[in-house]
């Protein structure tokens, strides 16, 4: 990249973070709310009896869980 300054590269960094953000701002509220639910509403003897294992099995309930996350 000659020629090109080293503030427009840093602004250009900017403005492409800015718009990333802007972009997925209401999918993290989105995901946010659902984990703030999920504490107020589930027992966390629920969640540990659940996840809190040891094993295969707390593995892939987990992941089937975390699956929905990056959508």
């Amino acid at each position: 990249m000659e020629g090109v300054a080293p503030m427009e590269l840093f602004l250009s960094f900017l403005s492409a973070s800015w718009s990333i953000l802007t972009e997925s701002a209401f999918y993290i509220f989105l995901g946010c709310f659902a984990a703030g639910m999920l504490k107020a509403f589930l027992p966390r003897d629920f969640v540990s009896s659940h996840l809190g294992k040891p094993g295969p099995a707390s593995v892939i309930k987990a992941a089937i869980l975390g699956v929905p996350l990056p959508l």
